[in-house]
């Protein structure tokens, strides 16, 4: 009996070692792309065991949108001034540092919108609510996103 009770420590021992009781984690990343007349759009969707943890979207318009053919034809005072207007209009302070969210608007070429956050943090779902996206509500599978992308019309890998 004491050969036996040693033999089940060993082996209770060589799982806890070698770590085979832990949960695996499963990452995932889609790169959803879609191009239209106005602007072009591309999602990065991050994952864990199926589920969406950070959520990435930049957008880059095109300068037709704007009515004008080329940003060299502004200063960056006036380009700077745009910049502030979409911040202010958007509802997000330039410089501040939000838990969880990041957006960044830039004019390079032409004019960047980027945003990202973890959509389990509470903080950061309010701010994506700013920009009319709504995860309250939304499943989270990693897998059922990118499908609702790709039927979207969007390209992903």
């Amino acid at each position: 009996m004491k050969k036996i009770s040693m033999l089940l420590l060993a082996i209770i021992m060589v799982f806890i070692v070698t770590g085979c009781t832990e949960e695996k984690i499963e990452e995932k990343v889609a790169t959803c792309t879609l191009q239209q007349d106005t602007h072009q759009e591309t999602v990065i969707i991050n994952g864990e065991n199926d589920k969406v943890t950070i959520y990435q979207v930049t957008y880059k318009y095109e300068n037709s949108l704007l009515g004008i053919e080329s940003m060299d034809d502004y200063t960056e005072e006036q380009k700077q001034a745009f910049v502030d207007n979409m911040y202010n209009n958007l509802k997000f302070e330039k410089d501040k540092k939000y838990d969880g969210f990041e957006i960044d608007i830039r004019v390079e070429d032409q004019v960047i919108v980027e945003f990202s956050g973890d959509v389990n943090n509470e903080s950061a779902r309010e701010q994506f609510l700013k920009l009319g996206i709504d995860l309250s509500n939304a499943d989270l599978g990693f897998d059922k996103a990118v499908q609702s992308y790709r039927n979207s019309g969007y390209t992903c890998k």
